[in-house]
């Protein structure tokens, strides 16, 4: 179950892009392909890598090109990557092609890098919260359970909410791990077999509060960086965007664009098919139909990349600077009350008294 929700079978991204460097860096200094692969395959530091580069080097050996032989790596090359070396080897401009590449791929690892940071105080002041509120529904709270226990009477409702909580994490608490891992490999098998629900999940990622616009901007972002990548390498629009739409992760963009793909089949142009997708802005059209007029498609959607990116920055910046406070609150309230629901009973004893 845990290897059809995390399989062994990919290398790290960070892995396999700095493979990739010393590929461009070894084939650019003049060693043949079949050499740099031979050299990389034998310093691999994992049976993985080593037994990767080593059948790309026995395939290319067999007569396929190096884009061909990566094709039969689909988990660790995906369509782009392939059709981009396809387009360098065609071209005689692989090794511009191999750093391009190396560079939209070192990028998106930065990219990804700041939004991590930016959230990492966050999930980690989350992550004491969590722990915070467990230590007293575990510890604090049956301790003094027991000692209402001893003293008898009728609790307040409020304490004997906290105390019959208490003893549900206690007792049923080992239950939410298995749960937990039934869940998560009910939802990914569903992913694979059941339409219904792909269209279902990517409809609530999209449109759920606050991380939905999110979602949707990353989405955008990464469609125009690679589609601006793939344009700039001289590979024709109807290609690269059928390309680009069988590697997206949502299922609403990626329906959307195949019909975009059969629209411009048809005779439209690239910024009419976007336009009737209803999945970009008026100012995404708006410099997609500058940039074909001008005959500079690929700068545009370089821009419009940028311009995304940076919004998912701030956008990511000020979350965090949002949940900070918000965390610390909810962690206040829930100690505070149960602070207040154990001491509501002694309280109530000294009055009688």
């Amino acid at each position: 179950m845990l290897k059809k929700l995390w399989p062994k079978n990919s290398l790290k991204k960070n892995t396999l892009t700095q493979r990739l460097r010393e590929i461009t860096v070894l084939f650019s200094a003049g060693i043949s392909l079949l050499q740099t692969l031979q050299m990389i395959s034998e310093t691999a530091q994992t049976n993985l890598e080593k037994n990767l580069f080593k059948t790309v080097r026995q395939l290319i050996e067999t007569g396929l090109s190096l884009s061909e032989a990566l094709e039969h790596f689909p988990v660790q090359f995906d369509a782009i990557t392939c059709a981009l070396i396809a387009a360098g080897e065609t071209s005689g401009t692989l090794e511009m092609m191999l750093k391009r590449i190396v560079s939209c791929r070192e990028k998106k690892h930065q990219f990804y890098l700041k939004i991590k940071r930016a959230l990492f105080y966050p999930i980690l002041l989350l992550i004491t919260a969590c722990l915070t509120i467990l230590f007293m529904f575990t510890f604090v709270i049956p301790a003094f359970a027991n000692l209402f226990a001893d003293l008898g009477g009728q609790l307040p409702a409020l304490t004997q909410f906290f105390i019959d909580s208490a003893g549900f994490v206690i007792h049923g608490g080992w239950l939410i791990g298995p749960l937990l891992i039934i869940g998560l490999f009910t939802f990914h098998e569903l992913k694979k077999y059941s339409p219904r629900y792909l269209v279902w999940a990517d409809r609530f990622r999209l449109n759920c509060p606050l991380f939905g616009n999110l979602y949707k901007k990353t989405i955008i972002q990464g469609f125009c960086q690679n589609l601006s990548t793939i344009l700039s390498a001289g590979i024709p629009l109807s290609k690269a965007l059928s390309l680009i739409t069988e590697t997206l992760s949502s299922h609403t963009f990626k329906i959307n664009l195949q019909h975009a793909y059969n629209a411009l089949q048809q005779g439209l142009t690239f910024h009419e098919t976007l336009q009737e997708t209803q999945l970009f802005s008026d100012q995404i059209i708006q410099m997609v139909a500058i940039g074909e007029e001008a005959g500079k498609l690929d700068d545009m959607l370089e821009k419009i990349a940028e311009i995304r990116e940076q919004e998912i920055e701030q956008f990511v910046e000020l979350l965090g600077q949002m949940l900070e406070p918000l965390i610390i609150g909810l962690l206040g309230l829930v100690v505070g009350s149960i602070v207040l629901a154990m001491y509501l009973p002694i309280v109530k004893l000294g009055m009688v008294v």
